[in-house]
């Protein structure tokens, strides 16, 4: 299973996030050296801010994916296994849909942002579609993968069943 496309592809993502959170220690790590010898560099704090979005954003997929998200688990914490085993494929489509519908907003925002030319407020300003392309990237992907687990675990249900029989 972790050969799957699915897989590469969250790992991928994951791995421009580590590379985004990398690139904010080194900018700190500059930024440190740079006004110790009484020369700040001005845009590391909002760089850093866009690279922080950019990594939450990419590291989405690959957590979904895992399964590693935050959830809210005490409802089918208390379900017998048999009945957790049937609920958590529900369970995922349901989130599937959400952080689709979820990502269809980012996108109407984006388009609205595009068309407006809307930047942010800041001393390096930024298209704000930008930042709401990541969020849409995020979420989009997070819901894929959402479908991605939840018809692996229906798949897995469907052959324990047939075990049984």
């Amino acid at each position: 299973m972790r050969s799957s496309a699915s897989y590469r592809f969250s790992r991928a993502s994951f791995n421009l996030g580590v590379a985004a959170i990398t690139s904010i220690i080194l900018f700190s790590m500059l930024d440190l050296i740079s006004r110790t010898l009484g020369k700040p560099v001005a845009w590391v704090p909002e760089v850093s801010v866009y690279f922080f979005c950019f990594a939450i954003c990419s590291s989405m997929p690959h957590v979904t994916r895992r399964g590693a998200q935050i959830a809210v688990s005490l409802l089918l914490e208390t379900l017998p296994p048999g009945a957790r085993q049937r609920y958590v494929p529900l369970i995922e489509l349901l989130s599937f849909l959400v952080c689709i519908v979820i990502a269809y907003l980012c996108a109407e925002i984006l388009w609205q942002q595009y068309r407006a030319g809307t930047i942010t407020v800041a001393d390096i300003s930024i298209p704000k579609w930008i930042l709401s392309a990541m969020l849409t990237y995020g979420f989009l992907l997070s819901g894929v993968m959402h479908l991605v687990n939840a018809l692996s675990l229906r798949k897995q249900a469907l052959a324990a069943r047939k075990d049984n029989t």
